[in-house]
């Protein structure tokens, strides 16, 4: 399995190459009022109008610094009815990648139940990874809000 790895405070995070669409260089994001902090704002991203998720604020509880490593990790995120939609990730050292067997991928050992996206771990040859499983980040009714399919409008007068 090939993963995408990102840092936040000295620890090192993967998220599976399998659900990456694309990793972007930082683009000016617009802010999403009312948003949790993690939040970071919404994009277009080919067209597509993306929410934009800053995932060091979820593991490391600060916002991603603008490093000339910090990078948006475009991924297919499915949302409600099963719509296939774009979800950008914001994080920190986007330099590296890990390859690993499935098998080699284990449970963390512990449940958190503020971090459900923590979902495996393994060993490379730089230490421990921690596994986020992008569908797992966002809360229901967050997801429902950021990819509402809007009603089908009506010819009738």
């Amino acid at each position: 399995m090939l993963f995408v790895v990102f840092s936040a405070e000295g620890n090192r995070y993967a998220l599976p190459a399998g659900c990456v669409r694309e990793v972007i260089p930082m683009v000016v994001l617009r802010e999403f009022p009312d948003a949790p902090p993690y939040v970071r704002g919404i994009m277009v991203y080919r067209g597509e109008v993306a929410p934009v998720i800053d995932l060091t604020v979820l593991v490391a509880g600060r916002a991603s610094r603008r490093l000339m490593s910090t990078r948006i990790i475009v991924t297919d995120y499915e949302g409600p009815h099963g719509v296939i939609h774009a979800l950008g990730l914001v994080g920190e050292q986007v330099t590296d990648t890990a390859m690993t067997t499935a098998e080699a991928v284990r449970e963390p050992g512990i449940e958190v139940s503020g971090a459900p996206y923590l979902t495996g771990v393994f060993l490379d040859r730089q230490g421990l990874v921690q596994v986020v499983d992008p569908a797992r980040i966002l809360p229901q009714a967050l997801r429902d809000v950021l990819f509402a399919i809007p009603p089908e409008t009506s010819d009738a007068p």
